[in-house]
């Protein structure tokens, strides 16, 4: 009994605090990009998204976007978390080359190799962080 009621006050006292790194920040600032695969523009309307409406009512939500590649999403998602354009950054689709080898895989067969997704072209966060 006593064990029970120890492991309901330490949960209750844990999980009524604030986080400790709400107050670390010191003025930096974070930043969340949610991107959707096939998402039109007005699907959000269509079904109750209490959190992502809250999202979009205090950050921003972008009205318009022109994809650089509109019918293949890994070129477009290279060129939003790096900054360059498709010519710049070299996915050209979802099937990736090696162009060493001349072995072709589709994109989920490559995930977590390091030898197929750094092409030397560094994310815009890390880019912002070498910056200061």
């Amino acid at each position: 009994m006593l064990w029970t009621v120890s492991l309901c006050l330490l949960l209750a006292v844990s999980s009524s605090g604030v986080p400790l790194d709400r107050y670390s920040t010191k003025g930096q600032h974070k930043v969340l990009l949610i991107s959707f695969d096939g998402f039109r523009w007005d699907y959000d309307r269509d079904v109750d998204t209490p959190n992502l409406d809250r999202m979009a009512k205090d950050g921003v939500k972008a009205r318009y976007v022109t994809p650089p590649y509109l019918t293949i999403t890994s070129p477009t998602h290279f060129t939003l978390l790096t900054g360059r354009y498709i010519e710049n950054h070299g996915v050209i689709h979802n099937m990736w080359f090696n162009i060493t080898t001349s072995e072709k895989l589709p994109y989920y067969a490559t995930q977590f190799k390091n030898e197929w997704w750094d092409n030397g072209t560094l994310p815009i966060w890390i880019t912002a962080q070498r910056q200061g």
